[in-house]
């Protein structure tokens, strides 16, 4: 009976050692940019960042080319 606990103590033991590794944590990375699976869809935010200041500085060209017609 003795030996029936101790194995099960010991095997316990090994479990909650080999669980309890501080080795085996993942880190995580700091930034988007170490992320390989998201760097298509930075870029793709980017250029569609500058596409939208394209539009804009068009959007205001439009606009007072109009202001100065009405006047």
């Amino acid at each position: 009976m003795q030996k029936k606990y101790s194995l099960i103590l010991f095997v316990s033991f090994l479990l909650m050692a080999g669980c309890s590794s501080e080795d085996n944590k993942p880190t995580t990375p700091k930034s988007s940019s170490e992320l390989p699976i998201f760097n298509e869809q930075v870029k793709a935010l980017e250029k569609s960042k500058e596409v939208e200041k394209m539009l804009q500085v068009g959007m205001d060209k439009q606009k007072q080319a109009i202001d100065e017609a009405v006047k």
